[in-house]
């Protein structure tokens, strides 16, 4: 027999423990990464929103102060509302096939149209993100010897942007017709989003506004089965811009065909909202109820505006119980369930303009919640301005006329 000496022993004895160790230090970490890896596939993989329900009865509130709208946010004033429920069942959605897209065409609609695709990209928004821009923005050049116009450059740094940060689609769009001047922005016509036939459907969001929560849309974009080839999220009023109202579009070459060729054919060239009444005579809507604006609801508004804010009734100084019940506004809850709205007031020059304090405050709502969520969307659209396009607020002068 052999027999091992201490040294042996104590030798064998220490291998064994550096061995276990080695082994536990290595399965620890292993299980530490895989666990980290996991985490960061929660965090970047985009998230799928559930199917809406289809079966939902229309309720419309005609009138916020009657007794019926309590705690609702209504659609008088031109807010869609839509309802969402828990899925059934799980739907496969090809994504690839899905788009928002925004169509501009002066330098100044540049900075809300990549913001909404930074808020879209934050917000881990699963659909493709599409910019359609006029092409001589990107093969103009200044000439030799002197400066690049500040505008343009402007452009281009944020469509660079756009493009690398946000992983925009850049589609450069040309004129309706080919001898018209690139560098007017009524040469190009909202005929184009309907050439995109890489995608089925694609929401066009009005300018300017904001995204507070792209699930409500992506829930919208991805089960909802319209059967004509524009639908509105709102009821368009007869007199009303039909670009102010957010558009469901379904591309097709046979639609895109007829509107250029209509285009072609007339001797004026017809505003978009003009030409979209005249190609669409019924445009239809979504059907919508009132969402309850409650801790545990279940229910989204998809697109309302600011000027709809300043329409709701003031608090009662004193309650009197024969005049109407007037709703209490949730801004804490209207700001976590409304997915976009457009920053809109008659009174003001836009979002992007510095107003005098006077003029400003003579807009906002006189019911107090309905006036924290103005001033704070307002607020919003400036830091993000600042943020996503690094441009403050422009200078506003009386003179100047309202949009």
């Amino acid at each position: 027999k052999m027999l091992l000496t201490s040294g042996q022993v104590s030798m064998a004895l220490s291998s064994a423990i550096v061995v276990f160790f080695t082994i536990a230090l290595f399965l620890s970490g292993y299980v530490l990464q895989q666990q980290t890896l996991h985490s960061l596939e929660n965090v970047i993989k985009p998230r799928l929103p559930s199917p809406r329900a289809s079966s939902a009865k229309s309720t419309p509130i005609l009138d916020p102060r009657s007794k019926s709208s309590r705690n609702l946010f209504g659609i008088r004033h031109g807010s869609s509302q839509m309802f969402f429920s828990k899925p059934q069942e799980m739907v496969d959605v090809n994504w690839n096939r899905l788009a928002y897209a925004q169509m501009v065409r002066t330098h100044e609609e540049v900075c809300n149209a990549v913001m909404l695709f930074g808020e879209l990209y934050r917000t881990r928004s699963p659909a493709h993100r599409v910019l359609l821009f006029p092409r001589s923005w990107a093969i103009d050049k200044a000439a030799p010897g002197e400066e690049e116009d500040p505008e343009v450059y402007t452009t281009r740094r944020l469509l660079r942007k756009a493009a690398r940060k946000f992983r925009v689609i850049l589609v450069p769009m040309g004129p309706v017709k080919a001898d018209m001047d690139e560098s007017s922005s009524s040469s190009y016509s909202i005929a184009t989003p309907f050439s995109l036939i890489d995608y089925d459907r694609v929401v066009l969001l009005p300018k300017p506004g904001l995204i507070l929560n792209s699930m409500p849309l992506d829930t919208l974009l991805a089960f909802s089965e319209p059967k004509s080839a524009l639908t509105a999220l709102e009821t368009i009023e007869k007199n009303a811009n039909v670009l102010s109202s957010t558009l469901l579009i379904r591309p097709s070459r046979q639609e895109y065909s007829r509107l250029t060729t209509t285009l072609s054919e007339s001797s004026t060239a017809p505003s978009d909202s003009d030409f979209l009444r005249t190609s669409f005579p019924d445009i239809p809507t979504f059907h919508s109820i009132s969402p309850s604006i409650q801790e545990d609801s279940n229910e989204a508004i998809l697109s309302t505006t600011t000027e709809a804010l300043t329409l709701w009734p003031p608090e009662p100084e004193s309650t009197n119980p024969d005049e109407p019940v007037i709703p209490t506004f949730n801004a804490t809850a209207f700001m976590r369930e409304t997915a976009f709205i457009r920053v809109y007031d008659p009174s003001l020059p836009g979002p992007e303009y510095d107003v005098p304090y006077a003029i400003r405050a003579a807009a906002r709502p006189q019911n107090e919640g309905a006036r924290k969520v103005w001033e704070r969307v307002y607020e919003n659209f400036r830091a993000r301005r600042q943020d996503t396009c690094g441009l403050d607020l422009e200078i506003w002068r009386e003179r100047q006329e309202l949009r």
